[in-house]
């Protein structure tokens, strides 16, 4: 048997639309597998397991590692586990980080998982499945860190060194947003004084990281695309921000398709103070406060 454990992630991080990926540290879904006899099986606990199918031609874990598997001329039946802590539909790529555990709990299997482009490729084939054909929580659950793709077809990722380590806030209020359903509320053009503002943010933010500039991550963490068209689907979006931006926040922007918010703070003893008034914001909701994943995905 293997076991793997796959970070969440912050799809976007505000202007890199479909672009820019932050995993998470210390939250995210552990999958253990082994070899099974004549079909494959595939059980789940934790956070929404009764929200996650259990049949292997729908379930991004076995989709995934059946993907790598075939790919490596194999064709086997699995048992398969899924220990979840991330909230589906909840904006922190948790079809993805399964997607890439799947994926890399075969590789194991096979003694390859340090394949990172197999288990890409795998990871896609299950993504595309649930969530449309983009690597952007892909990419840092399988590297950690922020990563930057520069194309699907063909897979081009980058790893953009982190300069500096920001207090991560994450807010998830108790509603779902499909990320299908949240993509569908997007245009398809800007114009193009639209279209160079987002860029110039998103050249802004990496350099910020790279460089460990906080005042460049201030302010390359506008957001005029997603964050525009997506905030009206979370109630009370706007107020949420208000809270951390005056309690010293870097910014404060949607987490892929959300309804996740996250936030960076420099010191954590300010993005523990927003915790209790994002609570009286959102009402049921869960803060999460912690930093960048310094790797990806794992065997345990």
């Amino acid at each position: 048997m293997v076991k793997v454990f796959s970070p969440g992630s912050i799809g976007n991080v505000g202007p890199g639309f479909d672009v820019l990926g932050l995993a998470v540290a210390e939250l995210g879904d552990t999958v253990s597998m082994e070899w099974g006899e004549n079909e494959t099986r595939v059980n789940i606990t934790g956070r929404d397991a009764d929200l996650i199918p259990t049949d292997p031609s729908e379930n991004t874990v076995t989709l995934a590692a059946q993907a790598y598997l075939a790919r490596e001329g194999f064709r086997r039946a699995l048992d398969v586990h899924i220990e979840r802590a991330l909230p589906s539909s909840g904006g922190l790529g948790a079809s993805a980080a399964s997607s890439v555990a799947g994926a890399m709990a075969a590789a194991a299997l096979l003694g390859k998982e340090d394949d990172h482009q197999g288990v890409v490729e795998a990871a896609l084939t299950a993504e595309t499945h649930v969530a449309g054909r983009h690597l952007d929580n892909i990419a840092p659950s399988v590297y950690g860190g922020l990563t930057l793709v520069q194309s699907v077809d063909p897979i081009r990722i980058h790893q953009v060194a982190v300069g500096c380590q920001p207090t991560l806030l994450l807010v998830t209020p108790n509603i779902k947003i499909k990320t299908k359903d949240s993509r569908s509320v997007l245009p398809e053009k800007l114009i193009q004084s639209d279209w160079v503002r987002q860029m110039a943010n998103t050249c802004t933010l990496v350099n910020g990281f790279s460089r460990g500039d906080f005042d460049m991550i201030k302010h390359g963490l506008e957001d005029g695309y997603g964050e525009r068209y997506r905030s009206p689907l979370i109630p009370g979006f706007d107020e949420a921000k208000d809270v951390c931006m005056e309690l010293g926040a870097l910014g404060f922007s949607i987490s892929g398709a959300g309804p996740t918010c996250f936030a960076f703070f420099e010191r954590r003893d300010d993005a523990e103070k927003a915790k209790e008034p994002l609570h009286h914001v959102f009402g049921d909701c869960t803060v999460f406060i912690g930093s960048i994943a310094a790797e990806g995905a794992k065997v345990l």
